[in-house]
């Protein structure tokens, strides 16, 4: 099973929030460190914002991440809150009929 099954619909902020604390890395040092607001890295941590392309390939390099890897999960877990949704119906009117 590949790492990226197993942590599907987590928040890429939670993954970050790990890394730190396992590097024992300063939050207010690191983000000021990618060129970032501390609060812009608290929101993501947190969960309450979404990570952006610019601010994933940041976060990624600076944590030796694979490139991607933190959209993926922002991806996953978009997919995540989107079921949770009980309003959540896919709009299949713009399939032809032909592919069902």
């Amino acid at each position: 099973m590949k790492k990226i099954d197993i942590i599907k619909g987590i928040h890429p902020g939670k993954m970050v929030e790990r890394e730190l604390q396992k590097r024992n890395i300063n939050k207010r040092q690191f983000a000021l460190s990618i060129d970032e607001h501390p609060q812009t890295r608290g929101a993501i941590i947190k969960g309450s914002r979404k990570m952006n392309a610019d601010l994933s390939l940041k976060l990624e390099e600076k944590l030796e991440f694979e490139e991607g890897f933190l959209m993926t999960l922002q991806v996953f877990y978009g997919i995540k809150e989107a079921k949770r949704d009980s309003s959540y119906k896919p709009d299949l009117s713009k399939f032809r009929k032909e592919v069902f």
